[in-house]
């Protein structure tokens, strides 16, 4: 299989880990020395925790900033008449972040933490014993400035911790102190917490004595970490630009972590579980995803690496950097151009090439995951109904060129749907009569008709309305579908398809700038989403999310459970944009934005 036919499904899979996980990094983003300093990127490159993290932890996320920087930029980039509620929201997601080890982010750690915050997900099961259910272990690693502070907040905290009843625990382990408490009735139940002091450079907290030993251990025992892991070191040096956060997650044990957190609801349990089967059967596609999240004036950007399956760890890590491979048959110098025939007011576009090389690749996506596969089939099932055609048959060979997908909400009724192709191709021009001959030979009849001072091309059929043995019978003309030529007057013609009549008046209105519409490509609010992204790449899968919000939440129940976690991301969000970019022999890159504004 080509790397041109692979790159863009893996792409669209990176999209869809990193919009299953965005809620939890958003967080970090507005977690809150010149504070527009920090879109350049935090002060450090790379979470320094990861030595406490075990290699085949299911999920790391690290802040690489001091959430006061990020309060102070939040501030400065909110109009002075929203900053009341901006600062509320920050310090919900501060505590928030905080609150496995009932912590008060102002009260209890703002004097003492330094320049990085790390959580981590470091096993399923720490006994790994099916009697008993699974325990997960979590890791929570605070960077001290001030070790003193530090200290003093420690003591506090325990003395408190006893005040309220807790029987304290003192253990020396490797030369670290690790102070948990336990109920003081046996058979009581209530949340364990241990602490430790590492040197004078971290506060650790996690939810059982064992996590902190496996974390100070596994500082000791390098091989044993996620730090030098030459897997983490590879992906994370293939993430490009500023970053104030980072995450990874091992993709196999990340999807039975997901089942295990209750969002086992439809296609989150079914992708969960195709995760983790595909990782025991067949090895899945990907093993592992990094994600790094900077900080852009109008949002968020995550630079994304999905580590591919069949990959080799290398003991070198100075083979870090990916080898871009050579042209590749899909990436686009201008990969906005067909979207220049979708309205603006379309919900969700896709626009790439070679939609017929996309098409087998995704087949291997598709029979690995196949909770994947019921979401792009159901989707292609509608297109194929209300077109009445066969597109893996009659449409995807033979587009070798640039498309456009886009989907328009309609307020009743199902969405109409506009598909854009280069015409420049013989292919191309012999596909687009062939669809005139298969409706033809479905009854349809081809007519032509002026729209919007364009001539428009329409397939027809003949409805009869009211009682069939009255004289006073209707006909009326079914439209199943229209097509028009736009473009040939620039020397790039493009065919535009839709499925009713109001579709393709839509978009003739958007080309002809008629009533103030105008193309997609052309809108304020794409070119801001796109913006951010390299202009060379494989094309964009853009949402705009208020359009797009109710479809998306039935299709991903996982999103109603983020969108409770992390309000303020969803509440702000206006689109998210996706692009995808040529794979080396080992991973996969994607970039997303998710462009806030109130």
């Amino acid at each position: 299989m080509t790397t041109s036919r692979r790159s863009l499904p893996s792409a669209l899979i990176a999209g869809l880990l990193v919009l299953l996980l965005s809620g939890a990094g958003g967080l970090l983003w507005l977690f809150g020395n010149g504070p527009l300093g920090l879109l350049a990127g935090g002060s450090a490159t790379e979470p320094q925790a990861a030595m406490f993290v075990p290699k085949k932890a299911p999920l790391m996320m690290s802040l690489v900033v001091n959430p006061d920087r990020l309060t102070g930029l939040k501030s400065l980039l909110t109009p002075a008449g929203k900053r009341r509620n901006s600062r509320k929201e920050l310090k919900q997601l501060q505590n928030g972040f905080l609150a496995p080890v009932n912590l008060d982010y102002a009260k209890d750690v703002k004097s003492w933490l330094g320049d990085e915050a790390t959580l981590a997900v470091t096993d399923l099961d720490l006994d790994h014993d099916v009697e008993n259910g699974e325990q997960p272990g979590y890791l929570l690693a605070l960077a001290t400035k001030k070790p003193e502070r530090a200290r003093e907040f420690l003591q506090l905290y325990w003395q408190r911790r006893a005040a309220d009843g807790t029987r304290l625990r003192y253990e020396q382990f490797n030369g670290v102190q690790v102070i948990y408490g336990e109920p003081v009735l046996r058979g009581e139940t209530g949340k364990t917490i241990a602490s430790a002091l590492v040197g004078e450079h971290y506060v650790l907290f996690a939810n059982e004595p064992k996590v902190l030993r496996n974390a100070i251990n596994n500082v000791q025992v390098p091989e044993l970490n996620l730090l030098n892991s030459p897997r983490y070191r590879r992906a994370l040096a293939a993430l490009d630009g500023p970053r104030v956060a980072v995450m990874f997650a091992n993709s196999g044990s990340l999807g039975g972590w997901v089942a295990n957190q209750g969002l086992t609801v439809n296609t989150v349990s079914q992708l969960a579980s195709d995760a983790v089967a595909s990782t025991k059967t067949q090895g899945g596609l990907y093993d592992g995803l990094a994600v790094s999240l900077g900080l852009n004036r109008r949002g968020l950007l995550a630079d994304t690496a999905l580590l591919l399956a069949e990959e080799t760890e290398m003991a070198d890590p100075s083979a870090d950097a990916p080898k871009s491979t050579s042209a590749d048959a899909s990436t686009l110098q201008s990969p906005e151009e067909a979207l220049k025939y979708l309205p603006s007011n379309t919900a969700v576009a896709i626009t790439s090439a070679h939609l017929d090389e996309f098409w087998q690749g995704t087949q291997s996506v598709l029979e690995t995951y196949p909770a994947i596969a019921t979401v792009v089939n159901r989707g292609l099932g509608q297109l194929e109904a209300q077109w009445d055609v066969d597109f893996t048959k009659e449409i995807f060979p033979w587009v070798k060129g640039e498309y456009a997908i886009g989907q328009l909400e309609r307020p009743k009724g199902p969405s109409d749907w506009v598909f854009v192709v280069g015409r420049d191709r013989p292919e191309a021009r012999a596909g687009v009569s062939h669809l005139d001959d298969l409706a033809k030979d479905q009854g349809y009849s081809i007519g032509n008709l002026t729209l919007a001072d364009h001539e428009v091309t329409a397939w027809t059929k003949l409805k009869p309305e009211g009682a069939q043995d009255s004289a006073d019978t209707a006909l009326r003309a079914l439209v199943r579908g229209v097509h028009a030529t736009l473009g040939a007057e620039n020397g790039h013609p493009y065919e535009v398809f839709a499925t009713s009549l109001e579709a393709m008046e839509s978009v003739l209105q958007s080309v002809n700038r008629d009533e103030g519409q105008q193309a997609l490509a052309a809108s304020k609010g794409f070119t801001q989403a796109i913006a951010p992204l390299p202009q060379t790449n494989q094309g964009y899968l853009h949402l705009n999310w208020l359009d797009s919000e109710a479809t998306l939440t039935e299709d991903f129940p996982v999103l109603r459970v983020l969108k409770l976690t992390a309000q303020p991301i969803f509440r702000n969000l206006q689109s998210v944009t996706l692009s995808g970019y040529p794979r080396s022999e080992t991973i996969q890159r994607a970039a997303v934005f998710l462009r806030l504004g109130r």
